[in-house]
């Protein structure tokens, strides 16, 4: 598995500072470690080098495996044979140098809405970026943009929480957040609501 540092230092010091959110609550967040593995479930897809049979593993069967044939395993199996040189892994559709730069443009014309990622989109791509980057093009850029895209969703995050009201106790929308994402903010979120409806008690109170 990839060090779950790797996701810590790229992921909070860019995207989720902790100047911006450091408060009572954050013992409520699991660590990188911990969303890296449950990131490890989802699908992607690798061109073995090898022969094999179907692989019964308890999450499910895979294979057979055959030389240049595409096959979609778990990304745990799929990093698992790439750093045993076994095969290749195919980067998937939303993480192209192009589509990317259409979710960061989308991103930034709009204020409150967030795109539709993957769900474990910086878990995945992270440990893509660390342990495939042979099979990536313009790694550097694909980064720098994953990166953009990130520090600009908790932007929008961060002027959400600023936003709150305490009439709004009851809770808030936020669509397509990523795993990570919520992940950083629900404790915030958490703590706020838990004042708003101490403040209201108390009014009720008086």
């Amino acid at each position: 598995h990839t060090n779950s540092n790797s996701i810590r230092e790229k992921y909070q010091p860019k995207t989720m500072s902790t100047s911006g959110f450091e408060g009572p609550g954050s013992d409520l967040s699991l660590s990188p470690a911990e969303m890296q593995f449950f990131a490890q479930d989802e699908m992607i897809t690798i061109v073995p080098n090898f022969e094999a049979d179907v692989m019964e593993l308890l999450i499910g069967d895979f294979g057979p495996f055959e030389p240049l044939t595409p096959i979609d395993v778990p990304l745990w199996l799929g990093l698992a044979l790439k750093k045993k040189r076994l095969c290749s892994i195919s980067p998937p559709e939303w993480m192209s140098k192009e589509r990317l730069q259409i979710t960061l443009q989308r991103e930034k014309s709009e204020d409150r809405n967030y795109e539709n990622l993957p769900f474990h989109y910086l878990e995945i791509a992270y440990q893509l970026i660390d342990c495939a980057a042979d099979d990536l093009s313009n790694v550097r850029e694909l980064r720098a943009i994953i990166e953009d895209i990130a520090t600009r969703r908790s932007s929008k995050m961060r002027s959400d929480i600023r936003s709150l009201q305490p009439n709004m106790t009851m809770g808030v929308k936020l669509n397509n957040l990523s795993a990570m994402e919520i992940n950083t903010v629900r404790p915030f979120y958490l703590k706020t609501f838990d004042f708003y409806s101490a403040f209201q008690n108390l009014n009720m109170m008086e």
